[in-house]
């Protein structure tokens, strides 16, 4: 059975789930597929609020059973806050891919080249 691709989000290659927020910040999270290929998640590496990044930065690490994958958000910003909760519940990546935001940030530019939406990334990964 196959998990549908929430449509109001864009997505990366290195499956990386980007929600707008209404304050213009972005929610940040790992795509079914992306937790999928991890596996079981032991730990979370949480960047501190108000930590600066340019494109490719790894802005956070998620480890698992299997291995260790950095998120990578194609911009450049601050980090407004992180979900602490994953410190303690790192497997809720595992358990709701879609509702469990890593990050949240507010990006100065942004580039939207790679982004996809929910039926490119639906291509992308053959769903």
């Amino acid at each position: 059975m196959s998990i549908p691709i929430p449509t109001d989000r864009q997505y990366t290659h290195g499956h990386l789930w980007l929600k707008a927020n209404p304050d213009g910040s972005l929610d940040v999270g790992a795509t079914e597929e992306g937790q999928s290929q991890l596996g079981d998640m032991v730990f979370v590496e949480l960047p501190p609020a108000g930590k600066a990044f340019t494109a490719r930065d790894a802005i956070a690490t998620l480890e698992s059973v299997k291995a260790a994958s950095d998120m990578q958000v194609p911009g450049n910003g601050n980090v407004l806050a992180v979900n602490e909760t994953l410190k303690d519940k790192p497997e809720l990546i595992n358990s709701d891919p879609y509702a469990t935001w890593v990050v949240r940030i507010k990006v100065a530019s942004l580039d939207e080249t790679g982004l996809m939406n929910a039926e490119q990334y639906g291509k992308l990964i053959g769903a």
